[in-house]
């Protein structure tokens, strides 16, 4: 056994950590998240001083752990791989994307030209949409109206919006457009966000942008709707994000192959990407938010201006660089 407190929680945590990668049901995985928690927030407050009495409750984790492990012995580890595959068998081929026109970002940057994006763009900017609806039959007029990338969704299995899926990808890629993925759920209240549910929704997030062949090295923006003061921001929704890296690397075993993005307020994304938990900031179109006014580090930013097109969108201008995408696939199944 480690010879002091912090050692003996990185032991478990690891331990925790290895018997993640081996759960195949939501339940094990559940639980493992869980005794995660406990021991992050043990590692904040314990001290020389109360060892003694918590060390009771680290036997008991270990226990636990231990049980886990052992009815875990003989499962698959890499679950949603198999899942990846099956929906390759029935689509006659694997969802693999490659990024918009080379580079990650090439689409992005230079579709328009410098200086000639569509509605919303200016200077050096392109300008897109971002839409809760499937916009596989909207693609073409989306790109007739000048957009040259539209922002969608991941959700959890609750939501009654549709997720991205590899097939939008592609059509949307077909009509020359390019991709950018989002994650939202309850994202406009505080009580959401935890270090456990942001290890829940980046494992879940993960692995839909598997299946929907989002391409490495692109982002998946997770959302703050809401104007959170600092000392929310510091707490639960930091939290969320530490969450959220941890999810990243227990599904890909240690070796994350997407970016964390963030959307809020000037203030959260800010504070979030200068604390190094999330690399992409997408601004949310309300100016009186916290910071909104202010900050200038976004890579995408929700714009006012609309193009009727007979469909509920928000209109966004982006940076060259702002993480959009599309896939190999736009010839063989838009």
């Amino acid at each position: 056994m480690a010879s002091t407190p912090l050692e003996i929680i990185q032991d478990l945590e690891e331990s925790l950590r290895q018997a993640y990668k081996k759960a195949t049901t939501d339940e094990d995985r559940q639980k493992i998240v869980e005794k995660l928690q406990a021991l992050s927030d043990l590692d904040l407050r314990i001290t020389l001083e109360e060892f003694e009495t918590e060390i009771a409750k680290l036997q008991a984790i270990t226990d636990t752990l231990k049980a886990i492990i052992t009815e875990l012995q003989g499962h698959i580890d890499n679950l949603f791989m198999d899942q990846l595959a099956q929906v390759g068998k029935e689509n006659g081929l694997l969802p693999q994307s490659k990024p918009a026109g080379g580079p990650p970002d090439n689409l992005g940057a230079s579709a328009a030209g410098a200086g000639s994006a569509g509605p919303a763009g200016s200077g050096s900017t392109v300008g897109g949409i971002d839409c809760a609806l499937d916009c596989r039959d909207k693609a073409v007029k989306i790109k007739k109206a000048g957009f040259t990338f539209v922002c969608r969704y991941y959700r959890n299995a609750s939501s009654h919006y549709p997720p991205l899926t590899a097939q939008e990808v592609a059509t949307l890629s077909a009509a020359g457009l390019s991709v950018v993925a989002v994650w939202e759920s309850a994202s406009d209240k505080i009580g959401h966000f935890s270090f456990t549910s942001g290890v829940n929704e980046a494992t879940s997030a993960y692995h839909q942008a598997l299946l929907a062949g989002q391409p490495k090295d692109t982002p998946i923006y997770f959302a703050v709707d809401a104007d959170f003061n600092a000392t929310e921001i510091a707490g639960p929704v930091r939290d969320y994000f530490r969450g959220i890296a941890s999810g990243f690397d227990a599904i890909s075993h240690h070796a994350p192959i997407y970016q964390i993005g963030v959307y809020g307020s000037g203030l959260t994304c800010g504070t979030l990407t200068n604390q190094g938990l999330a690399k992409y900031a997408w601004l949310a179109m309300s100016t009186g938010w916290r910071g909104s006014k202010t900050f200038k580090g976004w890579n995408i930013k929700q714009s006012g201006e609309t193009v009727n097109m007979g469909f509920d969108y928000d209109s966004d201008v982006a940076k060259p660089g702002f993480g959009g995408f599309q896939s190999v696939l736009a010839n063989a199944i838009a």
